[in-house]
């Protein structure tokens, strides 16, 4: 399976920063654009796991590191204005950020969202193909950001809440088959739908954001077989976030009000008259 350009150019790193300074890659962020009804521009967002901001409160800084367009790489520091879902057990976590368009990164489209609708109007379920694309902290590249993908499938639907063992709140979540592990915390999920479904017709695959990753189980029973270097063993079923919970952000009222006032302001500037030129 090929996986396009597009979607392993999805995420970028995040990083905190040591006692000197030096970042350390810790997880996974990616970039959508919101294209609205009635606003005449897309606006930019970076989205990732909640929790990844609240572990990184016990560090100097937040910030990530993204792909140039010419080569290289670019670290931002990141503000603290993040939003979050008012389900205190949600997972997601969203950033006004624009970006310079020197950065390689693909900006996945609120069209590409998989909304509630198209869950049921392309009966999207168990046994569809995942794809997920993030850090891999033992190799996170010198150069450029070395980003990994992976693949599973949907083993559960989010019928039912879990419930998170800290917090005791429930929230909704995607079972997938896959291996998961530290790093890869916010990274952008994909489910891969053929043509037949969405159009009736041939004509090969696309991909839609489904969500992110939110964790993993380990096992906790008697160990028969190998463990990773923490004593742990990953069960193979991995956590994910539905977009839903970023939609929710993106579209509450606070939110389109403060992307309809900056929109009234881009049309406010565009419509003054040039200045007077003293040229006689």
């Amino acid at each position: 399976m090929r996986v396009p350009d597009q979607i392993a150019s999805s995420a970028a790193f995040l990083c905190v920063e040591d006692e000197e300074g030096v970042p350390v890659f810790r997880g996974t962020a990616f970039y959508v654009a919101v294209f609205a009804e009635g606003e005449s521009q897309g606006w930019g967002y970076l989205v990732t796991a909640r929790h990844n901001i609240r572990a990184a409160e016990s560090y100097r800084r937040l910030g990530i590191r993204v792909n140039l367009k010419d080569g290289g790489t670019r670290y931002y520091k990141l503000p603290a204005s993040w939003m979050y879902h008012d389900n205190e057990g949600s997972d997601a976590a969203v950033l006004r950020f624009p970006l310079h368009r020197d950065v390689e990164i693909y900006a996945v489209p609120n069209s590409a969202f998989v909304t509630p609708e198209l869950l049921t109007e392309w009966n999207i379920g168990i046994g569809d193909e995942i794809i997920v694309t993030g850090l891999f902290r033992h190799h996170t590249g010198e150069m450029r950001n070395a980003v990994i993908v992976r693949s599973g499938m949907i083993a559960a639907m989010p019928d039912e809440p879990l419930q998170d063992d800290r917090t005791g709140f429930d929230y909704p979540a995607y079972l997938v088959e896959m291996r998961s592990f530290g790093g890869l915390s916010g990274s952008p999920v994909f489910v891969r739908l053929d043509s037949y479904r969405i159009y009736g017709g041939p004509g090969g695959q696309s991909y839609y954001l489904l969500g992110m990753v939110r964790g993993h189980w380990d096992y906790e029973g008697p160990l028969q077989f190998p463990a990773d270097e923490s004593g742990a063993v990953n069960m193979g079923i991995a956590i994910v976030t539905p977009i839903a919970d970023v939609l929710e952000i993106l579209y509450s009222d606070e939110e389109m009000r403060w992307r309809r006032r900056q929109d009234e302001e881009f049309h406010a500037q565009q419509e003054k008259p040039p200045p007077a030129s003293d040229d006689t």
